[in-house]
């Protein structure tokens, strides 16, 4: 009995020493850190300005669209004064149909703007978060973390302007 208890005792103690010496050889090792201030690589990223300008393109020509219309409702109107009860009882429905269709395109026109402008932020980031995966992956990163998260940063740890860096580098610059 006391062989088998012997035996027992000593294929647990060389079983601990194979799992801990496992352990040991899958630890991933040292961890690097850094962390990435997501506003200001939005703010420096050229794509930025680009996206920016061209929101403000489109949201100009809606609002163009809908002031057309606005005025339009106005000179409809300035005219009711000139017409008898029934032409402007008539022209008075019109101007109605005419308010809640501006209502509408107003109402679209900024769920229309919001969704591009979600769109095309979402695809920002996509390319942020492309150039922080090649970083990491270049540098030994283990992981890079938004610093808006964060309650403490070591600047020694900022990988901001080198992701901002990378990421400008395909802009080409315009002539003016």
């Amino acid at each position: 009995m006391r062989n088998i208890m012997a035996v027992v005792i000593t294929l647990s103690l060389m079983v601990s020493f194979v799992s801990n010496a496992e352990a040991a050889d899958s630890s991933p090792g040292r961890m690097k850190y850094g962390w990435v201030d997501l506003k200001e690589v939005m703010k420096e990223y050229y794509k930025t300005e680009e996206m920016l300008e061209q929101f403000e393109k489109e949201k100009a020509k809606k609002e163009s669209e809908v002031k057309q219309l606005v005025e339009e409702i106005e000179k409809m109107e300035a005219e009711l004064l000139l017409l008898n009860e029934k032409a402007r009882l008539a022209k008075e429905e019109d101007i109605i149909r005419k308010k809640i269709a501006a209502n509408r395109m107003i109402e679209e026109a900024e769920q229309e703007l919001g969704a591009q402008s979600i769109i095309k932020q979402g695809k920002l980031l996509e390319d942020i978060i492309k150039v922080a995966e090649d970083l990491a992956a270049r540098e030994g990163y283990t992981f890079i973390f938004r610093a808006e998260g964060l309650l403490y940063k070591d600047p020694a740890l900022d990988c901001t302007d080198r992701i901002i860096t990378e990421l400008n580098k395909g802009k080409v610059e315009k002539d003016d």
